[in-house]
């Protein structure tokens, strides 16, 4: 038989079925041993994060799983296994030291005065851990482990977060377990301002001793976006196999994700479930139209453009914001108002080149914001010609009389000038001459040319003989545009050689 460390007056001794059976006599939260028989369990219960457990509890015992217990050169070996997990715990004593219950720190590698803890499993395990090991009960045969009891806490596994549980085999001591159902939350979407319908959360006493709880809390990032309802757990002490609800509902104050924690405190080798917490806020929708009086308005006229906000009975905030942006230019606001009773926002404003305009609503805390479809409004360039230097006038004819000096010395011409707004200096204009015979007008002449520094230009037509004397004729003058204005041609002006 192998003996069993005695030496510190905290622990009693007893001899049970020839083997050395050593027990703890700390008041620890296990219960009397007389209370329990060939209790046998390994549980898990790691944080979120955890790089063992991976955030989950673990809670097998012999009814869903398969739970050995062996020798392991001067310690021993505790395994659980069912078809879907297999974890397998390696505990020895400090160096130079034999297994005996009491309280040590525990590494991956046992040391002097530190006991080994190597929890490994389901494909993950620790190059490095640190924590607690609170030996409870041992028993070991010659070949064999009688009864054994421990509790592990805060284990942290290179630097992840922490995992505790509880390790018996064939022991006097019960043992506390719970778990959470499910162990996350994930309220999806739900609209600013309203509250989602609750989801429960189950925990369940896995152990074979009664858990006692604490009051339920709310923890992380955005506490305030939830909030605990019906709840039957804080204050409770829930019976082995029995459970406890709790209700919580999401209601998000803005839009965007919302994370938080359900705390609640228990005496377990944890000490606490917690339940991560998620849910994502987002506003009603609402829609924002823009009409303007003219798509096209010619340079120095205004449009009327008219924003309309579509549930403007509803909003907290019913104001409209109006931008103008022009070719090539920035954005500017141009009216800023609340909606009138129709739900409307008007302004008047004169365009100088073409430009988009677009009406806007920002989030009040209700509705998220909403934007118009651009429109655009084109302005087409002012263009005006006249004839000059006439002699007379005659209805809508200017008379200008035949003259030698003109295909001579081009005085006394047909003189036409004309200006483009806004300026367009450089850029090209046409101009075209028709003539009037056989009762119907016919093009003569096309000339282009370009306009000065004042975008202005004066075009003189040259006669070469008399033979124009007394035709009806006519000129005008286009601008084919750029990408900021639309073109534009000057009315017909009427003239006679007499």
């Amino acid at each position: 038989m192998r003996s069993v460390r005695t030496g510190r007056s905290r622990w009693g001794r007893v001899l049970v079925g020839g083997a050395a059976t050593v027990a703890l006599a700390l008041g620890l939260p296990v219960g009397p041993a007389s209370a329990a028989t060939n209790v046998t369990a390994f549980t898990i219960d790691a944080r979120d994060g955890s790089w063992v457990g991976g955030g989950h509890s673990y809670n097998f015992t012999p009814g869903n799983a398969t739970i050995t217990a062996s020798l392991d050169g001067d310690g021993i070996q505790i395994s659980a296994n069912n078809v879907d997990h297999t974890f397998t715990a390696l505990i020895a004593p400090p160096t130079g030291e034999s297994l005996a219950p009491g309280t040590y720190p525990a590494e991956r590698f046992a040391g002097v005065s530190v006991a080994r803890l190597d929890i490994f499993g389901d494909g993950a395990g620790c190059n490095a851990s640190t924590g607690t090991l609170t030996i409870l009960e041992v028993s070991l045969g010659v070949s064999d482990v009688n009864a054994f009891a421990a509790t592990y806490t805060d284990q942290s596994c290179d630097g992840a977060p922490m995992f505790f549980g509880e390790l018996r085999y064939n022991s006097t001591f019960d043992f506390r377990a719970a778990s959470t159902s499910p162990e996350s939350f994930d309220f999806g979407t739900q609209t600013v301002g309203t509250t989602s319908a609750p989801m429960t959360v189950t925990i369940a006493n896995d152990g074979s001793q009664d858990v006692t709880f604490g009051s339920a809390g709310l923890s992380g990032s955005d506490p305030l976006a939830f909030a605990v309802g019906t709840d039957t757990c804080s204050g409770a002490t829930v019976a082995a196999t029995a459970t406890c609800t709790i209700d919580v509902t999401f209601h998000p104050g803005s839009s965007g994700a919302d994370v938080a924690q359900l705390d609640l405190p228990d005496d377990t080798a944890r000490g606490a479930r917690n339940v991560p917490l998620s849910g994502s806020g987002t506003f009603l929708t609402t829609k924002v139209t823009l009409k303007s009086s003219a798509n096209i308005v010619v340079y120095g006229k205004s449009v009327s453009l008219t924003a309309h906000l579509r549930d403007y009975q509803d909003t907290t905030s019913k104001q409209l914001y109006i931008y103008a942006t022009p070719y090539g230019g920035g954005t500017k606001l141009i009216k800023l108002g609340a909606v009138n009773g129709d739900g409307n926002l008007s302004v008047t404003f004169t365009p100088v080149k073409k430009t988009t305009f677009s009406a806007k609503f920002k989030a009040d805390g209700l509705y998220g914001t909403a934007t118009s479809a651009p429109k655009v409004v084109a302005v087409a360039v002012r263009i005006s010609g006249k004839l000059t230097h006439f002699d007379s006038r005659s209805g809508k004819f200017r008379i200008y009389h035949f003259t030698s000096n003109c295909p001579k010395h081009h005085r006394g011409c047909p003189t036409y000038a004309v200006k483009v707004a806004p300026n367009h200096a450089g850029k090209q204009v046409t101009f075209v001459l028709q003539l009037y015979a056989s009762g119907a007008w016919h093009t003569a002449l096309t000339v282009r040319g370009r306009l000065g520094p004042k975008s202005t230009r004066v075009e003189i037509f040259i006669y070469r003989n008399a033979s124009v004397v007394g035709l009806p004729t006519r000129v005008k003058v286009s601008f084919s545009g750029d990408p900021d204005h639309r073109g534009g041609t000057s009315p017909w002006s009427y003239f006679k050689v007499v």
